[in-house]
C-alpha cells in the first residue's frame, strides 16, 4: 500500500510541476519535495519519488528520455549523504543544502543534455536558473518541515 502511494503522489507531482507551472520563474516542486525527502527520510524514500516524478517529466518534455530521472536521483543520493538529526536544529542547514542541491540539478540536466548534443546556452540560461534556484532554496525548509510528519514511517502505523 505505501509503495502504491508513494507511486501516485509521485505522479501527481510530477504531473502538477510539468502542467502548473510552465512560465519564466516556476519552483521546481519535484525537486524541491526529493532534497526535502532526501533529508528528513534518506536515500531509500527520496529516490523513490525521484524516479516516478522523473519518468513522467521525461514522459511530458521534448528532452531526451531520462535527463530529469537521472537528475533527480543523483541528487536525491547527493542530499541523502548528509541525511542526519542536525537539519532539525536549524533553518540555516536546509536552506543551504537546498541551494547547493538545486544548483546540482540544473548543471547535471545541463550536462546531460549538452552530453546528448542538446545546444543550450549556459549563460542566458543561468540568469533564468538562478532565479528559480533561489525559489526552490526559499521553499526547502518549509517542504522539509512537511517530510518529517508525512508520509509517516511504517513503525507509526502499528
Amino acid at each position: 500500500m505505501k509503495a502504491a502511494l508513494t507511486v501516485a503522489g509521485a505522479l501527481l507531482l510530477g504531473l502538477l510541476q510539468a502542467t502548473l507551472f510552465t512560465g519564466r520563474l516556476q519552483p521546481n516542486l519535484v525537486l524541491v519535495w526529493v532534497i526535502a525527502l532526501s533529508l528528513a527520510r534518506g536515500a531509500e524514500t527520496s529516490a523513490w519519488w525521484a524516479f516516478w516524478s522523473g519518468l513522467l517529466l521525461d514522459t511530458l518534455s521534448a528532452a531526451p528520455f531520462g535527463v530529469f530521472t537521472l537528475s533527480l536521483l543523483l541528487v536525491s543520493f547527493l542530499v541523502s549523504v548528509g541525511e542526519s538529526a542536525i537539519y532539525r536544529t536549524s533553518l540555516f542547514l536546509p536552506l543551504l543544502v537546498g541551494l547547493a542541491a538545486s544548483t546540482a540539478y540544473y548543471l547535471l540536466l545541463f550536462f546531460f543534455l549538452n552530453t546528448l548534443g542538446w545546444k543550450t546556452s549556459w549563460w542566458p540560461a543561468w540568469r533564468l536558473v538562478g532565479m528559480n534556484v533561489l525559489v526552490d532554496t526559499v521553499l526547502v525548509p518549509l517542504a522539509y518541515k512537511v517530510a518529517e510528519v508525512w508520509p509517516p514511517p511504517a513503525d507509526a502505523r502499528t
